[in-house]
């Protein structure tokens, strides 16, 4: 499963604004783009929160050239053999996707 919530997103200061479905459809696709792919005994179970975001205003090429941000959580969680959920410990960590 891959669950993704936005409907509470905070946009921080001077940011776009962005619809909660765009970040849901977005976030959807690119993590079953990645993980989508593997297979295995386990079946595992991702939740994802968009906590807040910044959406950079345009700027002006070799002048001004702002940064989009978005923080989410992430929760983690696998099925065993048994069909007992095994909870997965993800830390935040800040980290850029380029």
């Amino acid at each position: 499963h891959n669950i993704i919530v936005a409907d509470a997103a905070q946009a921080g200061p001077l940011s776009r604004k962005a619809d909660p479905d765009d970040w849901e459809a977005a976030l959807k696709t690119a993590i079953d783009a990645r993980l989508g792919r593997y297979e295995g005994d386990k079946y595992f179970h991702i939740g994802t929160h968009v906590d807040a975001y910044v959406l950079a205003i345009p700027g002006v090429p070799l002048v001004a050239t702002p940064k989009s941000v978005l923080i989410i959580s992430v929760n983690a969680s696998a099925t065993n053999n048994f069909g007992f959920a095994i909870h997965l410990l993800i830390l935040p960590y800040p980290f850029a996707l380029r």
